[in-house]
């Protein structure tokens, strides 16, 4: 069977001999996809992962962010009023 004609849950099917498992601890979007989440621009996303700020997967020239490190690395960035908060109550 061609790997190239296969969904990215049936390759690491085949390649991991059954291992929808290691599929189900992450999932992975694209960098606009995680800007729409967060509400920035897509440029920002790039920028904080150019200076080493937010956690990425590299995939050859792809890169994907697994939402349960975003998560982790959100929660570890909550503050009380952030600056977004605050600008709006004023």
């Amino acid at each position: 069977m061609n790997m190239d004609n296969l969904n990215l849950d049936q390759r690491v099917e085949k390649s991991s001999g059954g291992g929808q498992a290691a599929m189900a601890d992450f999932q992975l979007v694209s960098p606009a996809e995680l800007a729409r989440m967060l509400g920035v621009p897509p440029v920002t996303i790039y920028s904080w992962k150019r200076r080493g700020k937010i956690p990425y997967i590299q995939l050859e020239r792809c890169i994907r962010f697994d939402l349960s490190e975003i998560k982790d690395w959100l929660e570890k960035r909550k503050h009380g009023l952030g600056e977004c908060e605050s600008q709006s109550l004023h």
